[in-house]
């Protein structure tokens, strides 16, 4: 199935987005696609899923604010992230948020890939916002303050260059999945690789310049955690290459078949 037929096949679901479905059906359009687009990031003229990633990185230093200095303790979130608390105060927010826009990413997602009649519409950003806020998450974990503007701009930057190259894991779970979850999968694949790097990067580079940010098996964790991942990729780059090639063959014969990805 190619990416317009997969969105045309649920072309009758067009008119779930237009005013004759009565108030409930244009309030829910309204809102799925202010979603689909970050409250309008998606709108940007050029580079929208940078745009998209940015809006990721301010939410991230919001939800850092909240937590860390305004005082979020009648809720117990304060404490934690960036003092090297673990999963605990500005971490647990983090998941949160990230998991609450993930579920609401895929139904707006789904939702705007209708409107717009393109699978993964460039201005659907949400996804880059949860996936930037999966890359940044070692900094909510795992690392003392000094670290944390470093590691930002080293998060924002790794997380763009996985989703724009789309190594082995993202490349294959983008044409795996489909719809909505297809959407908002592959930027999450992305941002796990960007941040499984940035842990890397803090424990071997930056705690060369910054003192006592972590353990020496840290170190150690992350430079097997890289290799790891690296050793994934190759591994599914090969899985979709024969795919492609796959689907590649049966095209010619006419014979694409239901496991066949396009």
């Amino acid at each position: 199935m190619d990416a317009s037929s997969g969105v045309s096949e649920r072309g009758s679901d067009r008119a779930d987005w237009g005013p004759d479905r009565g108030p409930t059906g244009f309030v829910a359009a309204r809102c799925a696609r202010w979603i689909a687009v970050a409250g309008g990031f998606g709108y940007f003229p050029v580079a929208p899923g940078t745009a998209g990633s940015f809006a990721g990185v301010l939410l991230f230093l919001g939800l850092w604010i909240g937590t860390e200095h305004l005082g979020v303790a009648a809720l117990g979130l304060t404490g934690g992230g960036l003092t090297g608390g673990g999963l605990t105060g500005f971490g647990t927010t983090l998941a949160l948020v990230g998991a609450v826009l993930f579920g609401a990413g895929v139904w707006a997602s789904g939702r705007a890939e209708v409107e717009f009649g393109r699978r993964d519409d460039g201005r659907i950003v949400i996804d880059e916002v949860v996936g930037q806020l999966v890359a940044l998450m070692p900094l909510a974990m795992f690392f003392a303050r000094p670290a944390f503007f470093p590691g930002l701009v080293t998060g924002f930057v790794l997380f763009r260059l996985f989703d724009i190259w789309k190594p082995g894991a993202v490349r294959w779970t983008e044409r795996r999945f489909e719809g909505g979850f297809g959407v908002m999968a592959d930027d999450v694949v992305a941002g796990l690789h960007a941040a499984v790097c940035l842990f890397a990067v803090q424990v071997l580079v930056f705690d060369r310049f910054l003192p006592a940010l972590v353990e020496g098996h840290t170190r150690a964790a992350g430079a097997i955690l890289v290799v790891l991942l690296l050793a994934g990729d190759v591994f599914l780059a090969g899985d979709v290459a024969a795919g492609v090639a796959t689907g590649a063959t049966k095209g010619a014969t006419g014979t694409f078949g239901p496991g066949v990805l396009a």
